[in-house]
């Protein structure tokens, strides 16, 4: 999905936009650091989860993870999440991801974490 469509998406989800935070690849798209991303995944507050499970048929990944539709998932929880306010939007902060990523070492996430660094230094942030 392209930055158009994560929006439409999003634009469009049955939830206040003050009880989500915005993860992963479509906050980088967002971001306009990459140009697409799969899926959008989520974090939800306690009361945006009751807000969905009220809108959508939710169906239980496990893991405290809830598919909400074909292109957006979620999971219920956002307290040890820092995020920032982006475009109308609320993103986990760019460090906080950056260092979420590092940490997992794994083989998707190697040429992610070059170009967040890369932007992290290039707009000092």
């Amino acid at each position: 999905m392209n930055k158009i469509q994560v929006l439409k998406l999003l634009k469009d989800l049955k939830i206040s936009k003050e009880k989500y935070v915005i993860l992963s690849s479509a906050s980088l798209v967002i971001r306009d650091i990459y140009k697409e991303c799969g899926d959008i995944d989520i974090a939800v507050s306690l009361d945006g989860f009751e807000e969905l499970k009220q809108n959508y048929d939710l169906i239980d990944k496990g893991n405290n993870w809830y598919k909400i539709s074909d292109n957006i998932e979620c999971v219920v929880g956002t307290d040890n999440l820092k995020r920032e306010k982006y475009k109308g939007f609320y993103l986990q902060d760019i460090h906080q991801y950056y260092e979420f990523i590092k940490s997992k070492n794994r083989d998707k996430d190697k040429d992610r974490i070059i170009i967040l660094e890369k932007y992290i230094r290039e707009k000092n942030v």
